[in-house]
């Protein structure tokens, strides 16, 4: 069976590429905002060229699979802290999730 915090260096590296790309291109942040209006049906209430500032990583696993260093793979370790100290070094702030 496959473990769901596999992916977990997946998504981070997605955040990686996607914060600075939605910071610094208009088109993108025009297709994102289309996406978000498209797939919510209005709960979600962006501004019209909405620019990250703190990308927010949250983890939701299923019961069963908390993120812990005995849970997740080496590089699913490493991942998170690289990416946070790589946007830093950027300028942009990681947001901790409650």
């Amino acid at each position: 069976m496959k473990n769901p915090l596999s992916e977990l260096s997946h998504h981070f590296q997605q955040g990686l590429v996607t914060v600075p790309m939605l910071r610094n291109s208009p088109s993108a942040r025009a297709d994102f905002l289309r996406l978000v209006r498209e797939r919510t049906d209005g709960p979600r209430v962006l501004p019209d060229d909405p620019v990250p500032r703190r990308p927010v990583f949250a983890i939701h696993p299923k019961r069963g699979t908390a993120p812990t260093s005995d849970t997740l793979f080496a590089v699913s370790r490493a991942t998170p802290a690289h990416t946070v100290r790589t946007l830093e070094q950027r300028g942009i702030q990681d947001q901790p999730a409650a």
